[in-house]
């Protein structure tokens, strides 16, 4: 560290760090530490999502924006005026044996180590988890000669819907859910 900069450091200056997400980004890692003019105990970080944009998981056991690598001392802003969602749910399955499998929880919208941030969401922005994905009807009907099942939608955030089938085989009924 120079020896400006530690002086300005000593005399109580703090290092502020604007990044911005401008286009849409899936699983985004904001790591502190990377920053360029970051120092650990003195920086204030904003995290400004734009209008209009869209960070997402792509699953749902993936994040859809981790913050990561602060110090103690430092700060976040997150400024969030676009969409943070979290991967979706499977949706559940039927079966032709009259069992269900289960759909699943959504995934994490957000995932914060080591600070506790200020978030600005007042732009009727959101960032929410994903929807957990619908049941599935699992109860065998015989129709025309074939027993049909139904699976359930996926939740939102793109959680793949489940399966449905019939004597003839299996198929992916419910909807990927948006």
């Amino acid at each position: 560290m120079s020896g400006v900069l530690q002086a300005v450091l000593n005399a109580g200056g703090r290092r502020q760090i604007d990044v911005v997400i401008s286009a849409n980004s899936s699983n985004y890692t904001l790591t502190a530490s990377s920053e360029s003019g970051y120092v650990a105990g003195f920086s204030d970080i904003t995290l400004t999502i734009n209008a209009g944009i869209y960070v997402w998981a792509t699953t749902r056991s993936t994040v859809a924006l981790t913050c990561t690598g602060f110090a103690s001392g430092d700060t976040l802003n997150i400024v969030n005026l676009g969409r943070i969602m979290g991967g979706g749910g499977f949706g559940g399955a039927g079966t032709n044996t009259g069992t269900v499998v289960p759909a699943t929880s959504g995934g994490t919208a957000i995932s914060l180590t080591g600070i506790s941030p200020t978030i600005d969401n007042t732009n009727a922005s959101a960032y929410i988890g994903g929807g957990g994905g619908g049941g599935g009807y699992g109860q065998s009907v015989p129709i025309k000669g074939s027993t049909f099942v139904a699976g359930g939608g996926g939740g939102a955030g793109g959680g793949d819907g489940g399966d449905y089938g019939s004597s003839g085989g299996a198929f992916n009924a419910g909807g990927t859910g948006g």
